[in-house]
């Protein structure tokens, strides 16, 4: 058994063909993937609840080691409809008084985005909070809301537009975690592979994809 905790947007994003690869490799192998918040997911590697974790630093446990798999931009995805896209550049201050949808306040890039708007003198109506990024994107796509989420989900949605912040651009780092010192069994040293290839692959996608930027939003080639 190989046990994998994993915050929401990585569970969307990428786990899952991790998973398909490790379990063509070894269809005997039982993978149990649980998503759960930073602070549980460090709590129960320490226990030795889970072999692998996947989330967002900062976790705050010394007996952790921690890598850095990519990094991530969050951008903002809204209808076809929506009063955003006429604006040449969508900046901080642009989000002043319009109805948003952030990540909930426990997620660590929630105090980025804060103090981005902070600084900009921007105060959003925060119309909806959420920790299922899935959640985000039906909102983004059956309101009028404007919705902050990774670019890696928005990418997928292809009824829906993306707009890219400009500077600072809110950037996060999904990464992978161990318990220091642990002796990983040979099947969980066989899904960190999985894991650390597929990230590299997004990121190579990323690069490739490059993405163009036209009135303010992100054109997929």
């Amino acid at each position: 058994t190989v046990r994998v905790g994993v915050t929401p947007t990585f569970s969307v994003a990428l786990l899952p063909q991790c998973a398909k690869r490790f379990l063509d490799l070894h269809a005997a192998a039982n993978l149990v993937i649980l998503e759960s918040t930073p602070e549980d997911i460090g709590r129960q590697l320490m226990l030795e609840e889970l072999d692998l974790g996947i989330a967002y630093p900062p976790i705050e446990t010394e007996g952790l080691w921690c890598e850095s798999l990519f990094e991530e931009e969050m951008v903002v995805l809204v209808s076809p409809e929506h009063k955003l896209l006429r604006l040449r550049r969508l900046r901080w201050v642009d989000l002043h008084g319009e109805r948003v949808v952030l990540p909930a306040s426990y997620f660590s890039i929630r105090e980025s985005l804060d103090a981005y708007l902070k600084v900009a003198g921007s105060t959003p109506v925060i119309a909806a909070e959420v920790s299922a990024i899935a959640t985000a994107v039906a909102l983004a796509r059956d309101t009028d809301l404007a919705a902050i989420v990774p670019e890696s989900v928005a990418f997928g949605e292809s009824e829906l537009q993306l707009l890219r912040i400009e500077r600072p651009v809110p950037i996060r780092h999904p990464s992978l975690y161990l318990k220091r010192g642990r002796r990983q069994p040979a099947l969980v040293k066989v899904m960190e592979t999985l894991i650390r290839e597929a990230a590299a692959s997004h990121a190579s996608q990323a690069r490739k994809r490059g993405i163009v930027r036209r009135r303010g939003r992100l054109k997929r080639p």
